[in-house]
């Protein structure tokens, strides 16, 4: 009999990391009713909180990196060329999770994720199986400080090319996939991370990557004589 390999557990660093990012969508009060009692009939219906799990998850994640490995991993998420052009410098990168920002007429408006570095502003909408509401994007670019330099509309696809003269640039969730299943195959700083954040959507609809039809199983002589040997066809007259 084959010796069952040993369990691997993850070190206690990384569960904790892992804890922290999910938690966050909590502690801002995005998912917490999903911990109450009564949760599970709540959840048929009304706001949904996948979407600001994944994105705690995933931009919480890369907050609790290294600083050197901060950049290379938002280039893997967002695009390099979005983060080289419109985010540029060595500084370190100051990841806001939905912070509020006053408008005229408004409460609040809240991002998903802004992005600060040298001065410089990304606003990061995430989408999750939800479309954009009204004037959403208008309202961040107008009132987030510094002044954005771009919008990622990351998980929806937007036919404009700028808001209120914003660069806008749309990011599907497969284009990630794809992008972190990439940096997941070279030897970096984070290639685990992104192997994980690949693995992750390849098992969700909206990230799963088309890797054409499966090749059929030609080393099969049992199912071959199986199928198609006269003994198991109904014309044979002593079957």
């Amino acid at each position: 009999m084959r010796e069952l390999a040993a369990p691997c557990n993850p070190p206690a660093s990384d569960l904790v990391e892992g804890f922290a990012s999910m938690l966050e969508a909590v502690a801002k009060r995005k998912a917490h009713w999903l911990l109450r009692a009564g949760s599970s009939e709540r959840y048929t219906g009304g706001k949904r909180p996948q979407e600001d799990l994944v994105t705690s998850a995933v931009f919480g994640s890369i907050r609790l990196m290294p600083l050197d490995a901060q950049r290379p991993a938002l280039s893997t998420l967002l695009g390099e060329k979005v983060i080289d052009d419109h985010l540029p410098g060595t500084g370190q990168i100051k990841i806001d999770l939905w912070p509020r920002f006053h408008k005229v007429g408004r409460i609040y408006v809240e991002p998903d994720v802004v992005l600060t570095c040298d001065a410089r502003c990304l606003v990061v909408e995430v989408k999750w199986h939800a479309v954009l509401g009204k004037d959403q994007l208008e309202d961040q670019v107008l009132s987030v400080d510094p002044k954005a330099s771009a919008v990622v509309l990351l998980g929806e696809n937007d036919q404009r090319d700028a808001v209120h003269g914003v660069p806008l640039f749309p990011r599907s969730w497969r284009s990630v996939a794809e992008s972190c299943g990439r940096a997941a195959r070279e030897t970096s700083q984070i290639s685990s991370w992104a192997n994980t954040i690949a693995e992750f959507l390849k098992q969700t609809d909206v990230g799963a990557v088309f890797t054409g039809i499966p090749e059929p199983i030609l080393h099969a002589p049992y199912l071959t004589e199986y199928y198609f040997s006269p003994r198991n066809s109904t014309d044979d007259p002593n079957h």
